[in-house]
């Protein structure tokens, strides 16, 4: 998935002739790894490593001229200074490689949570309407039946352009972004303009970077003050308190969904475990709809994609065959079985989205109730509390455990955990007390997730639920700097075969 890019001079990216040399560039790179001959190199100062240190690497592998945001009077190629390199890397990077977004009809969606459903189904409903659609996500960047693993939801900016450039040279014809509040406030989509933007829910999470929610909120808002095409509907779910705030604030055209006055509401919903159905209702006309996705958060995912699909033009025919055919990897999957347990892998990793999968859950199957989750290392520590607290609130048992520890230890992110469960959900079980027949509403700490899946399974009976919450699609487990291959459906089926 490689294209050959136009050749610009310095001066063509820069908007202007250089008085010194201006030397022609084949590549932008950021990475000075991956800088060859021709390439211009941006140093970017990281969190964790500053770019200007690779200005000498960089030369050496042949770049033809540096941009960085620290003085340099005293390399061999020329030098541009800039005051932010993130944002001048975007913004060449989008001239490099011929704007390819005004290319496309692009659609962006943020949020806390539902943007990767969001994607799917946006993706479903455009290929439904006879279009070439092409994604950009958290799990995978995919067009033309190709896909290449994500490493991060929004990927940077020079990397984005690249993408773009890609799929219309390839004919995509529209193409969805999961944008995030880290892609926002790092300037990685400056110089996109999409032709629609989705506002889903703001809820708890990020706060390790971003520090309060406030600063979480504006760095969302900034997509639909700044990155919008002129005329482009932002599209905002008004099921959640900050999008009825958004959309109070919002200029342009201002497309809301879930309200019964909006430009997009349901109407006669049933959610049952196999799905949704009801009626879109527009101020034109009421349609009726099914999907095979259940729970009212998987409503508000359904508007938000329906909405952004009709305010670009895609017709209701198209969008009612795409939200009945899309399907999400790792998002309330289930995971079929001989022992007639409801098994279900999801990738709630924030209180909000924990909350919404097992209320869904508890309300919808029969039997008891079990939820296996942990919290991620090296992120905000204050929903550690809130995640267990939901966790047993909602389970009949509560299997605490490692997600992605990192380079915390696992044990240590238990404790921030568990003071969160109180009341009468507050009862420990010891692993090696638990059986089929436990009948007490509690939880067990089981540090190792193999384990604790194992535990979860093999404490489940015929018509129980075990949802095995937080990483979803992922593959992996991150313990110190190692990824380790990690499959929480292949481990739910290990665990189903060993109970047999």
């Amino acid at each position: 998935m490689t294209l050959s890019c136009l050749t610009n001079t310095l001066g063509d990216l820069l908007a202007g002739p250089l008085p010194d040399a201006d030397p022609c560039v084949s590549a932008i790179q950021y990475d000075s790894r991956k800088v060859t001959d021709g390439a211009l190199f941006v140093a970017i100062p990281g969190e964790a490593v500053d770019g200007h240190r690779y200005i000498p690497e960089a030369i050496a592998s042949g770049a033809v001229a540096v941009m960085g945001e620290l003085p340099h009077d005293d390399l061999a190629v020329p030098y541009i200074q800039v005051t932010d390199s993130r944002k001048a890397l975007a913004l060449i990077s989008a001239t490099h490689y011929d704007h390819p977004a005004d290319r496309l009809t692009l659609v962006a969606v943020t949020g806390t949570n539902g943007k990767t459903t969001v994607a799917y189904i946006l993706e479903s409903i455009f290929a439904a309407a006879g279009l070439c659609p092409g994604v950009m996500g958290t799990i995978s960047t995919r067009f033309c039946g190709r896909e290449e693993a994500s490493a991060m939801t929004t990927p940077e900016s020079r990397d984005i352009q690249d993408t773009l450039a890609r799929m219309a040279a390839a004919g995509v014809t529209h193409a969805v972004m999961e944008v995030s509040s880290h892609a926002l406030a790092l300037d990685r989509v400056a110089g996109c303009a999409f032709d629609a933007a989705i506002f889903t829910n703001l809820t708890q999470d990020h706060l390790d970077y971003h520090g309060t929610m406030e600063i979480y909120g504006e760095a969302k808002k900034r997509l639909f003050e700044e990155h919008r095409k002129e005329g482009a509907a932002a599209v905002i779910n008004m099921a959640n308190e900050h999008g009825r705030n958004l959309a109070e604030t919002l200029s342009g055209t201002v497309f809301t969904v879930g309200k019964e006055t909006g430009a997009l509401a349901a109407d006669r919903i049933e959610v049952a475990i196999d799905g949704i159905k009801g009626e879109f209702v527009t101020p034109n006309e009421r349609v009726p709809f099914a999907s095979g996705a259940t729970g009212r958060y998987n409503l508000e995912n359904i508007l938000c994609a329906a909405g952004a699909a009709l305010s670009v033009g895609i017709p209701m025919d198209a969008v009612v065959r795409g939200v009945a055919a899309f399907k999400v990897p790792g998002r309330l999957e289930r995971v079929p079985n001989p022992c007639g347990l409801h098994l279900f892998v999801d990738y709630a990793h924030t209180p909000d989205a924990l909350e919404n999968v097992l209320s869904t859950l508890r309300h919808l199957v029969p039997g008891r109730l079990i939820c296996v989750f942990g919290c991620g290392g090296d992120r905000d520590r204050t929903k550690r509390p809130l995640m267990a607290g939901i966790g047993a609130a909602y389970s009949d048992l509560a299997v605490v455990t490692s997600d992605n520890p990192r380079s915390e230890a696992p044990e240590k992110i238990i404790e921030d955990m568990v003071p969160g469960i109180d009341g009468e959900t507050s009862f420990r079980y010891e692993p090696e007390r638990l059986s089929k027949e436990f009948s007490r509403k509690g939880y067990v700490v089981v540090v190792d997730r193999r384990e604790a899946i194992g535990l979860a399974v093999a404490s489940a009976r015929p018509g129980d639920t075990v949802l095995v919450a937080g990483k979803g699609h992922e593959t992996y487990q991150i313990i110190g700097t190692q990824r380790l291959d990690f499959d929480d459906r292949k481990e739910v089926l290990k665990a189903v075969e060993s109970t047999r």
